[in-house]
């Protein structure tokens, strides 16, 4: 881990000094979610960063950096602390934000947002925004740190468990109900 100073600014990402030795940092290693987390840097400032790795041939030129670094690894990755607080398979609420065609949007509390797909929706029960709905968690958008859902399995599993409670069997007849004449 070094302190950089920005000499310039590119579309590739940061360049930046480190005692004398160019490197860059490039727009994917800035920050995690992509350009809209990114914080405004500007030439002069100094940041942190990581060094990821050292060409062994470097390329030769003026602009040509000899370290590759990253700033978002020394942050623990959102969308890990989302898959550990929403599991795969586990059920959410949540709020209808938005429904369209492209899906259903909900949101689970004040930072937290789902997303089902079109093809995860109940077709059978159009939603609009504000109903309340339960949806089971598919995985987590890496890029825009939102859950994916689904609303039709969750439907699909209160069926099924609707279905087995009027399909269990009786239950077994004990040896005094077996060895007793029926009362009538």
């Amino acid at each position: 881990i070094r302190i950089a100073r920005i000499s310039r600014i590119t579309p590739a990402g940061l360049v930046v000094d480190i005692g004398g030795v160019e490197g860059l940092i490039r727009i994917s290693d800035i920050a995690w979610g992509g350009s809209s987390n990114r914080p405004n840097y500007q030439r002069g400032d100094k940041v942190r960063a990581k060094v990821l790795s050292k060409p062994e041939n470097p390329p030769e030129g003026p602009d040509a950096p000899q370290i590759l670094l990253g700033i978002k690894q020394l942050q623990s990755n959102p969308a890990d602390a989302l898959r550990k607080k929403f599991a795969p398979k586990s059920v959410v609420h949540g709020k209808v934000v938005e429904a369209g065609a492209q899906g259903v949007r909900l949101s689970i509390d004040a930072k937290t947002k789902a997303f089902c797909g079109p093809a995860e929706c109940d077709p059978d029960s159009p939603l609009k925004p504000g109903d309340e709905v339960s949806a089971v968690v598919l995985g987590v958008n890496p890029d825009t740190f939102e859950i994916n859902v689904s609303i039709a399995k969750y439907n699909e599993i209160k069926d099924r468990k609707r279905l087995a409670k009027y399909l269990k069997a009786p239950p077994p007849l004990t040896l005094g109900q077996l060895l007793s004449p029926e009362e009538k």
